[in-house]
């Protein structure tokens, strides 16, 4: 019997490192850091490129949200 693995998502959806720092108003530079402190969104890597799922990037600024 076959299992099932983790469901592969949708990649004509993701955005670039590019485009997240532009949506986010942020340096691409300023993403990588964020990143490499792990406190940045979660990312598919694909070869040497990232891509970003726009749920991820939701889940991520709703995580980092401030109390009203």
């Amino acid at each position: 019997m076959r299992q099932k693995g983790p469901a592969v998502p949708d990649l004509t959806k993701t955005i670039t490192i590019v485009q997240l720092a532009e949506q986010l108003g942020i340096t691409v530079n300023a993403v990588h850091s964020m990143r490499h402190r792990g406190n940045g969104p979660r990312a598919i890597r694909i070869g040497r490129r990232l891509r970003f799922l726009p749920e991820d990037i939701t889940s991520w600024l709703e995580q980092n949200r401030e109390p009203a």
